[in-house]
């Protein structure tokens, strides 16, 4: 197996860990096309990403600048890396995309991957979603190679942002993680290690498409005050949205009061996955 790394001290734990490590910048597309050449994969997966600093942005300036930040590595580097693929005759791609971007329809039923995505909310969170969107598509229509698409849930576990030492944890520390609104916004998580076994699979098996691969989802009502309580934080406070809109921007206001479940039916039946691990024992 060989990943691609920029940072090398990121390359260096890699190795260390028994990875051949192949050095190349995801921006950059002859960089990425010279790696993929040299390597010659038969699948490749794309877990590119700049989301860990979102949980850490502060104000509107760093959200919107966080945002973008993941934006260009979605559209970039997703567009590098299906270029270098198509050009060496990866057989399957298998990349990384969200569940967590469903738009409201009135219901609290888990939205299955035919659901509108909510690609109407205000920017920078309406922009984020669009350009997974296209992403998404431009994988999903090369008739070059198998692509799949694995809409992740609310990652958490070991080095994620709802970890002890995670950016969500840090902010609910500080008081900067309130409940927005009524507190019915529906997180769907899902803990890292489900989420590798899930991606392992569809390296091996599964159709072509988009899958869902999220586990039981909760309100925020409930899951903050959980995770505040499992790593010896205050509650989180309460807000409107209103108030939220003023700190963060209408779309991520709207988003944090209005986030949606997502059903994995669809990649259970595929590759026979489930999510074993539920956010109550994880966070506790």
């Amino acid at each position: 197996m060989s990943l691609l790394a920029r940072d090398p001290a990121k390359g260096e734990a890699l190795r260390k860990a028994g990875a051949s490590v192949v050095a190349a910048d995801a921006l950059d597309r002859d960089s990425v096309v010279r790696a993929f050449e040299a390597a010659r994969p038969e699948v490749v997966v794309n877990e590119l990403t700049s989301l860990s600093g979102l949980a850490s942005a502060d104000g509107r300036r760093g959200i919107r600048d966080a945002y973008a930040a993941n934006d260009r590595i979605r559209r970039v580097g997703y567009a590098n890396v299906l270029e270098a693929s198509r050009r060496v005759g990866v057989r399957r791609l298998v990349a990384q995309s969200s569940a967590f971007w469903y738009a409201p329809d009135g219901t609290d039923a888990p939205k299955s991957e035919e659901a509108r995505w909510w690609t109407d909310l205000p920017d920078p969170v309406g922009a984020a979603v669009r350009t997974m969107a296209e992403a998404e598509r431009a994988l999903l229509a090369s008739d070059r190679l198998e692509g799949v698409a694995l809409r992740y849930g609310v990652l958490f576990g070991p080095g994620t942002a709802v970890a002890p030492d995670g950016g969500f944890a840090t902010a609910l520390r500080r008081r900067m993680l309130p409940i927005v609104g009524s507190g019915a916004a529906l997180s769907p998580f899902v803990h890292v290690e489900d989420a590798a076994e899930a991606t392992a699979r569809f390296v091996e098996a599964g159709a072509p498409g988009a899958y869902n691969v999220a586990g039981e989802a909760a309100r925020a009502d409930a899951w903050m005050p959980a995770l505040a309580r499992a790593i010896g934080a205050p509650p989180p406070r309460r807000i409107p949205e209103w108030v939220a809109a003023l700190a963060v921007g209408r779309g991520l206001a709207a988003w944090l009061a209005r986030e949606q479940a997502a059903a994995s039916g669809k990649a259970e039946g595929a590759v026979g996955w489930r999510a074993k691990r539920s956010w109550r024992d994880g966070f506790a």
